[in-house]
């Protein structure tokens, strides 16, 4: 029996094609672990949509990124999910609710110290979401009582910029009525 609007969002959103936001992950391999006994990385965030069950083929989004004859390009990182878990409870499957770290055959290093922060996890196979090399944003100053210095951003200033979870850093390019920062 569905109770209420929040339950039938839930049942919707199970239906939807993958998508997780990677907010944690790390190499649960202690030092010296002898090869036969290496686990793989651990992805951490919450489903926002869809579901994920042990066995399934996942993606990694953007994934790797490297230069290439100037040009920076990205290739998803595919791997298997091979255990979930919610808390202390192991899962067969989970659905958006929670946060949730999911057990994969990537290799441990890729993961390690927060290296995957911030990507995207979809079901292989699935449509890619938009990767964005340059983006143009509008802002409004957030008064601050404690600073009474008025600082007017230029070309050329960094700033910060938190998408999804990862926090990166921008340069501005060119400055008008709005900013464009890459």
């Amino acid at each position: 029996i569905i109770n209420n609007v929040s339950d039938h969002d839930k049942i919707d959103k199970i239906n939807e094609p993958l998508n997780i936001n990677i907010i944690r992950t790390f190499d649960v391999n202690k030092p010296n672990t002898k090869i036969p006994e290496i686990h793989g990385s651990v992805l951490g965030g919450s489903i926002l949509e869809g579901h994920v069950r042990v066995g399934d083929i996942i993606e990694v989004l953007p994934g790797m990124s490297q230069y290439i004859d100037g040009e920076l390009k990205c290739f998803p990182i595919i791997t298997k999910v091979m255990g979930i878990r919610s808390e202390k409870n192991e899962l067969d499957m989970a659905i958006p609710g929670g946060l949730i770290a999911i057990r994969t055959n990537m290799e441990p290093s890729i993961a390690r110290s927060n290296g995957l922060v911030g990507q995207t996890l979809i079901r292989y196979g699935d449509e890619h979401p938009n990767i964005y090399y340059r983006i143009q944003v509008k802002y409004k100053r957030i008064k601050r009582e404690e600073s009474s210095k008025k600082h007017s951003l230029s070309e050329g200033d960094k700033v910060k910029l938190n998408i999804n979870s990862n926090l990166l850093i921008g340069t501005i390019k060119h400055k008008k009525d709005h900013l464009k920062i890459g």
